[in-house]
Formats: structure tokens, sequence, C-alpha cells
């Protein structure tokens, strides 16, 4: 399995995609050219390729600990990494309950970026995490809560998807990566849940496979 990124604090900060190439230009966008790179620089300065995620600017998303947990690997199998961003701490409002923690992971394929960059209206290479869902892309959310018909993990309120996530080299044998995401707080006892790359609608298979296993 790949490693996933350090799990961190629950700070709100934005988390980014930075490309190599914009390392010297993201350097000198603060008029000096010292090595020092100003994190809101690397996606603002003309002709970036680079980009800032988003949890909550725009679709009223908790923000807390959004990318605690990171990982990459092709899991649609073009050959292209996709991104995978933990946000363990999302919360979803239950009624009877209100807002409480169930987790979610966004999976970011890198051919869909300019256009949920422009889901918010603006171009600005900023991307709303919640805008990950849209129609006709190779990305996805897979949340942890029960009220969800598609990519459901939790089945009880108060679950922590992507408290860790990475993925699997291609473990069935059909050319795409798997995801793996833990979630702890999943009833009893705790789980995780591994996905295979083809049961993602969009991403065709090679072989037939097992949508998907839980451990526990």
């Amino acid at each position: 399995m790949r490693p996933t990124g350090r799990r961190g604090g629950t700070g709100k900060g934005p988390r980014g995609w930075f490309r190599g190439a914009d390392l010297a230009a993201a350097d000198a966008a603060d008029g000096t050219v010292d090595g020092i790179i100003q994190a809101e620089n690397l996606h603002s300065f003309a002709g970036s390729s680079s980009y800032r995620f988003l949890a909550g600017q725009f679709n009223n998303l908790a923000s807390n600990g959004a990318g605690t947990t990171l990982a990459s690997g092709d899991v649609i199998g073009d050959s292209r990494p996709e991104i995978l961003i933990a946000h363990p701490d999302a919360t979803r409002n239950v009624p009877g309950w209100g807002g409480v923690n169930v987790g979610k992971v966004y999976m970011i394929a890198p051919e869909d970026m300019a256009a949920l960059d422009a889901q918010d209206g603006a171009t600005d290479h900023q991307i709303d995490l919640g805008n990950t869902r849209l129609a006709g892309c190779y990305s996805y959310e897979f949340r942890g809560e029960a009220t969800n018909p598609d990519l459901h993990l939790s089945a009880v309120i108060g679950g922590q998807a992507g408290a860790s996530v990475g993925t699997v080299d291609d473990l069935w044998g059909d050319g795409k990566d798997e995801i793996l995401i833990g979630d702890p707080r999943w009833q009893r006892p705790t789980s995780s849940d591994l996905y295979v790359g083809n049961y993602c609608p969009g991403a065709s298979a090679v072989t037939p496979a097992p949508a998907r296993a839980r451990f526990m």
C-alpha cells in the first residue's frame, strides 16, 4: 500500500496540489527569489498549473481536518494518478442529532481539475471539495454516512471515514489500483473499506471483481 500523508491537527487551512514546474515562478511571485514560497502564491500567478483545495468555502462543509491524510494512485486505470483527500471530521446534519462527524474522502482526477475549478464561477485555481461530484467527471466523494444511496461507508451516526486512507497496487490484477479507507468509529468493531477501481462508475472493468470488501 502506498503510504498516506501524515495526519496532523484539525486546522482549517486549505490543502493544495503543487506542480513541480511551478515552483520557480511561485518563488518569484512575492518579488524576491529566495527559495521561500508562500503557499498562496503557488496557484495565484499567471500560468500556474497548481491548485488549492478548500473545504467549506461554498458548500457549507465543516472545514476542520480536511487533508489530515492524503494518498494517490491510478484508481481509474488511465495511467495518471488520482489524488485522495481525507476529511475524517466532516460533519452532517442529522435530524434529531444535529451536526455529527461522519467523515468523507474525496478522489480528485487530474483531468477534472479545470472543470471543478470553474464550478464556483471563477477560474482561480481554487477547488471546493464540495463540488467533487460534478456530472461527467471521474472524481468522486466517499461519504461516511448511512443516508447516501451510493458510496456509503458508515452505517451509524458518528463515523470517522478517512481517519486513514491509502491505495493498494492493483490488488485484483485489472490494471487499476484499489482504495483503502479506515473508519475507526464505524459501529463495533471498527472497520476498513477496500474499494476496487472498477467499482467507480465510468471506470470500465477489465475483469469482474468484488465491488467492496470490509475488514473488521
